[in-house]
């Protein structure tokens, strides 16, 4: 009786040693996709961190990410921006994106099941807010297009994710999402607006920063973050 008990508890942590192994490879698996010369994880403690301060602030404002995700659903993405969904696709997914151009954001929800769909401002949301909690979110910029980025966020994560999220279109499930955006420092940012102030003259510069104090700090942070983290395309990834 007690060898058949200690055969079953040895039974038992072979099975756990195989499940912690298949996810460790599966994880392997799907970093293949993105390791190669293209895309390059953002390593950099500075700049990782000045990224994801920025989109936290973003997610905690669900109403924000809500228009953000109607005015991409109404608007078709430029060429620039569909070469990089492609190239991330291919990436991500290893498989091709097979949507005809031109399309828009709408187009790549479809990929996500109704409920996330229905769902996705507050899940982008809340993932946004806390995705720099977790050691498997991860950051990549992109060589042939120097201010295109990547987040990839595991909402395995995050209870109630009703996972899978949606599908690639061969049928792989997904339970990570794909925010891809353009980055702009905020130096270059700083170097415009004092060029854009330069060019209206003193008295009307000091009328614009009159203006602007008018609207909370907090507000004004926000828009300032929207401006150099700009986001144009999500997308389901397994």
């Amino acid at each position: 009786m007690e060898n058949s008990s200690i055969d079953l508890i040895g039974e038992e942590e072979r099975e756990e040693n195989f499940e912690i192994i298949e996810e460790f490879l599966a994880e392997e698996e799907a970093e293949d996709y993105i390791v190669g010369n293209e895309l390059k994880q953002v390593v950099g403690v500075d700049e990782r961190g000045l990224m994801l301060d920025a989109f936290a602030l973003l997610g905690g404002n669900e109403n924000l990410v809500q228009q953000m995700i109607h005015r991409l659903v109404d608007t078709d993405y430029s060429l620039a921006e569909e070469t990089f969904i492609r190239l991330s696709a291919s990436h991500l997914w290893g498989e091709e994106l097979p949507t005809e151009s031109p399309f828009n954001l709408g187009h790549l929800l479809g990929l996500m099941t109704p409920l996330h769909q229905e769902r996705l401002p507050r899940i982008l949301a809340k993932a946004l807010l806390f995705c720099s909690r977790y050691e498997d979110t991860k950051l990549y910029s992109s060589e042939s297009l120097p201010n295109s980025h990547i987040l990839l966020i595991s909402l395995s994560n995050f209870p109630g994710s009703d996972l899978p999220l949606g599908y690639t279109p061969s049928g792989r499930s997904c339970s990570r999402l794909a925010i891809l955006y353009q980055w702009a420092s905020p130096e270059s940012n700083a170097m415009k607006t004092q060029k854009k102030e330069k060019a209206k003259g003193p008295l009307e510069a000091t009328k614009a920063r009159g203006r602007v104090r008018t609207i909370s700090t907090s507000l004004s942070l926000e828009i300032k973050m929207l401006s150099i983290t700009d986001v144009f395309a999500i997308l389901p990834c397994p």
